[in-house]
């Protein structure tokens, strides 16, 4: 792959379904998110790959089956189907939407390619991810199911599959995007930074996640993006309320926005 850096998205569950109802898409979100992502991919040229959370659509089968908590069994099985078929459900539709702007994105299925451990990547073969990238294709992987070694299954986060892709690419720039206006303290004030100075504390009163989800909610989001920056300082990482117009791609562009930078 080529040595220019690449920009990682990830469009949150929340943003683009709504997680009080079952399998429930925000289209108009979906559409307009797709909008202000072609617009910085015409101007600026970056590699760039978009990924999403699962939201309202492979959760709910998720926590049905209890699929986060490992184990394998007919049922487990029966689960596994369901949740791959609802994930990749979601991602058909945002692969189509940012077809119709005019993008040129590529379906990436975590699960016919990740083995984990303990929820966590330990194998991946990239190469075909990053021909992708090198041939103005836009990789659109999101939360799945994932076949792990010593749980027999899990689920795997959005931030996890970033996360791992940092290890392997030469990334710049990761937004995570949420409806919130970034990570809120206990009296919902918006907390800028988060570094190895408060980590501790923030982790005390952080919010979970609202409705459906099994895969740690706001305390993983930070949690991962830290482990990233501790990992490598060049990788700018913020959460970045993309709920209002306009918000993501001034953030991809470089402007000021309201969010939650995360450092070491």
């Amino acid at each position: 792959m080529s040595e220019k850096n690449v920009v990682m998205i990830k469009l949150g569950g929340s943003v683009i379904t709504d997680k009080s109802r079952e399998f429930t898409s925000r289209n108009e979100v979906i559409d307009r998110l797709a909008r202000e992502i072609h617009c910085f991919v015409g101007r600026s040229r970056t590699k760039l790959i978009v990924a999403h959370g699962g939201g309202s659509f492979p959760h709910v089968y998720a926590k049905q089956y209890k699929i986060h908590l490992g184990g394998y069994s007919n049922e487990t099985a029966e689960g596994v189907s369901r949740v791959q078929n609802s994930a990749a459900r979601l991602n058909r539709l945002v692969v189509e939407r940012m077809m119709e702007i005019g993008e040129n994105p590529i379906s990436i299925q975590p699960s016919a390619c990740v083995l984990a451990r303990n929820s966590r990547i330990i194998r991946w073969n990239t190469t075909i991810l990053e021909k992708a990238l090198d041939s103005g294709l836009v990789p659109v992987p999101y939360g799945d199911v994932a076949f792990d070694e010593a749980k027999g299954c899990c689920i795997l986060s959005t931030e996890e599959i970033l996360r791992y892709l940092a290890t392997r690419l030469t990334v710049s720039k990761i937004v995570i995007g949420i409806k919130e206006k970034g990570v809120l303290d206990r009296n919902g004030k918006l907390i800028p930074v988060v570094s190895k100075s408060n980590l501790k504390g923030v982790l005390e009163w952080v919010k979970g996640s609202s409705g459906i989800d099994v895969t740690g909610g706001m305390r993983s989001k930070i949690l991962t993006l830290y482990e990233i920056a501790k990992a490598n300082d060049e990788i700018e990482c913020v959460i970045v309320d993309v709920s209002k117009p306009d918000a993501l791609k001034n953030c991809l562009e470089g402007k000021h926005v309201t969010g939650t930078i995360i450092r070491r």
